[in-house]
């Protein structure tokens, strides 16, 4: 609400728009222009399918110079039996052609598991794709996953070099019970941290201890220790298990670029402090905002793993 004329003022709205058989076809976002007092269109996604699933999103940005909308990103997703890519472009204004950002390929385990994950960038040189990341995993014969294993591709070598790796347990009501977390140095695994949990009678987690491992003693050393206490009103909330790497922002705060670690694939969606959509960057390392104003912003990073909110300070 407006503190001088007491009127609400509008920060964000999305329209959408599905077909006959109740999919969507189109996602256009506003943003409020306090000159006119009204919306104004900012971004637009057109939505293809292959059956159910989505086979191509052609993103738009509405240019105030050309008064129209310009193409902005793409995105493609294949499928094939236990095969999956998804491929993501950026317009080239200039060149006027689609460049390549990112693909990702998903290999899966009698169309259930996703047991690899590999991640490919655009080598304008060769003008192919090229690797670079590969997440293997590996489940029990509930579909828990049991082991994540990152992997780093070197093109002099041409080989996959082990770079860090988690190990899960569960109890007898496959609750995970403990997860260790290593480290690869010199063609060998060393202990890094881990993870205890503990539930109760209801199957609700009542403990979390964390451990750092000591290498000097060469034993666990206990870090932290979380208790958990609910009340009838508790709402729970669902974990996804498939985020293993925590996203990292750095620097943070920061004048001009923004870097995002253990960021594997997908789209980040930019909001000021007010909840306006202010940008969509594209799968990358880092992000440019030396345009934006200072202050408060928070990104959705949305991958092929799932969804993760951080907060931006801009100086």
């Amino acid at each position: 609400m407006d503190t001088i004329s007491f009127n609400w003022i509008g920060t964000r709205r999305e329209s959408y728009a599905w077909d006959a058989m109740g999919r969507k076809t189109e996602l256009v976002k506003f943003t409020w222009d306090t000159l006119v007092s009204g919306w104004t269109e900012l971004y637009r996604e057109q939505y293809s399918y292959n059956g159910d699933n989505i086979s191509e999103i052609l993103a738009f940005k509405w240019s105030e110079e050309w008064n129209n909308w310009l193409f902005y990103s793409l995105f493609q997703n294949i499928e094939e039996s236990d095969r999956q890519e998804r491929l993501y472009f950026y317009w080239n204004k200039n060149s006027k052609k689609w460049i390549g950002s990112e693909k990702v390929v998903g290999i899966y385990e009698n169309q259930v598991n996703l047991v690899d994950l590999i991640f490919y960038h655009w080598d304008t040189l060769i003008e192919d794709w090229v690797p670079y990341l590969k997440v293997e995993k590996k489940f029990n014969h509930n579909h828990k996953i049991i082991e994540n294993i990152l992997l780093k591709y070197y093109p002099l070598s041409g080989e996959w070099i082990p770079e860090e790796k988690s190990i899960y347990n569960y109890n007898e009501f496959e609750l995970k019970s403990e997860k260790i977390y290593f480290r690869y140095f010199g063609e060998q695994w060393y202990p890094d941290s881990r993870s205890t949990y503990t539930y109760d009678a209801q199957n609700k987690k009542n403990e979390e201890l964390a451990f750092k491992w000591d290498i000097l003693n060469e034993q666990w050393r206990k870090t932290q220790k979380i208790k958990y206490f609910y009340s009838d009103n508790t709402l729970s909330q669902s974990e996804n298990a498939m985020i293993d790497h925590q996203v990292v922002l750095y620097p943070n705060p920061t004048k001009n670029t923004v870097f995002i670690k253990n960021f594997v694939g997908g789209k980040v969606d930019l909001f000021n402090a007010t909840g306006n959509f202010v940008l969509t960057a594209f799968p990358s390392e880092q992000i440019d905002i030396s345009h934006l104003s200072p202050g408060m912003y928070m990104l959705r990073i949305e991958t092929i793993e799932g969804v993760a909110t951080h907060k931006l300070v801009k100086l």
